[in-house]
């Protein structure tokens, strides 16, 4: 009993170690370098807890000192170089089954790693993006790993580039090539979402801009229900109060649905069915503005 009341007390000076370590990380860039020039503490006092993710609340501020320490400029490539971000993409399976406030300091510390400063280290952590992306239905998550994902598609300029980001995205496994259908779903449902439905037209938009050799992954996003999402984000965007979050909105909704159209004759055919969609259309072709022209790119 002595010598479980004794781990209990070292466990309690460590989170509160690592909680103080956060405060000061978040107070300035200079305590930012000092933590992570500190070779007797940095990495390895940090990683211990994310290679064995039994301690919740340890793991907790471990994620926390790292989106610390990732967000600042001065040393978000120390914290990559040094493998902190691969331990933490390794270990966010294991806050599934935590609570939902740990599988938010995750997604945030995750989203933290993605700037595109480390390609690789960044494509070895979006396997634990989508994960929890299309595991996790809490708000503040979805927002970060889609902020994430965004930021992952959208980084790289280029063909080759795109697709091979896009691809990374909606392929499940890159050995067997197996689609991952549950990454549509998410971005389809995050269109439906009045909070989540920007960031889920860029994503979707982003997608549907690429060229033919996307097809098969709007086929997708379609069979999801894509039509139902771009229809509902423009009727949201139409009852947007402020002029200009309203018109940009509406111009991104049109756009989308321009580069749809502009796919396969299925994709015509689907758009032409959908109703609602076809009504919302023909009010904007009065307009001079981007979204007029963008409506008589659709017809």
């Amino acid at each position: 009993a002595e010598d479980d009341e004794q781990h209990e007390n070292g466990e309690e000076i460590v989170c509160d170690a690592l909680w103080a370590l956060t405060n000061l990380a978040a107070s300035s860039s200079e305590a930012c370098v000092a933590i992570a020039a500190d070779e007797h503490f940095f990495p390895a006092a940090i990683t211990r807890h994310m290679t064995a993710p039994h301690r919740p609340h340890l793991l907790d501020q471990a994620f926390w000192l790292v989106g610390n320490l990732l967000l600042d400029n001065a040393t978000h490539d120390a914290v990559v170089e040094a493998g902190v971000g691969r331990a933490m993409a390794d270990c966010a399976w294991a806050t599934l089954g935590m609570s939902i406030e740990i599988v938010r300091s995750c997604a945030w510390a995750l989203a933290a790693l993605f700037d595109g400063r480390h390609e690789e280290v960044e494509r070895e952590a979006l396997p634990a993006v989508k994960l929890l992306l299309v595991s996790v239905s809490d708000e503040e998550v979805l927002r970060d790993l889609g902020e994430a994902v965004w930021r992952w598609l959208k980084r790289w300029e280029g063909d080759t580039a795109d697709r091979d980001h896009v691809d990374a995205l909606m392929i499940h496994d890159e050995d067997d090539a197996t689609l991952n259908f549950d990454v549509a779903v998410r971005i389809v449902s995050m269109l439906r979402d009045e909070d989540m439905a920007e960031l889920g037209l860029k994503i979707a938009g982003h997608i549907l801009s690429m060229g033919d050799w996307s097809n098969m992954y709007i086929d997708i996003l379609l069979g999801e229900g894509l039509l139902d999402g771009l229809a509902h984000a423009l009727r949201r965007a139409g009852e947007i109060a402020a002029p200009e979050k309203r018109y940009t909105a509406q111009k991104d909704v049109v756009w989308a649905l321009s580069n749809l159209v502009a796919g396969t004759s299925w994709h015509c055919r689907l758009t032409l069915e959908h109703d609602e969609l076809m009504h919302a259309i023909p009010p904007f072709f009065d307009r001079t503005d981007a979204v007029g022209r963008e409506a008589a790119f659709f017809v």
